[in-house]
């Protein structure tokens, strides 16, 4: 069964690209992983790479929501955008 593919919309790659930099911006300041409010561990180089490669295929599919929720999850508690 082939997994659907999904583009993002501008709005989705603007916020892909704050994302890989606040993550970026984390990993340069020796942060490695990160440990989300559900107990799940970010490792920080994985997820700016999978962040690259949605903004460069200009696609992503369903395998990629849980690791991307999580993502966003990290951004919220970070910001604290409650």
């Amino acid at each position: 069964m082939k997994e659907i593919e999904y583009t993002p919309t501008p709005i989705q790659r603007k916020f892909l690209t704050k994302l890989y930099d606040m993550l970026n911006g984390y990993y340069v300041k020796g942060n490695n992983s990160y440990t989300t409010l559900n107990g799940y561990t970010l490792r920080m180089r994985d997820s700016m790479s999978l962040i690259d490669t949605i903004l460069y295929t200009q696609r992503y599919t369903t395998s990629y929501t849980k690791q991307l929720n999580e993502i966003r999850s990290m951004y919220i508690s970070l910001n604290g955008l409650w």
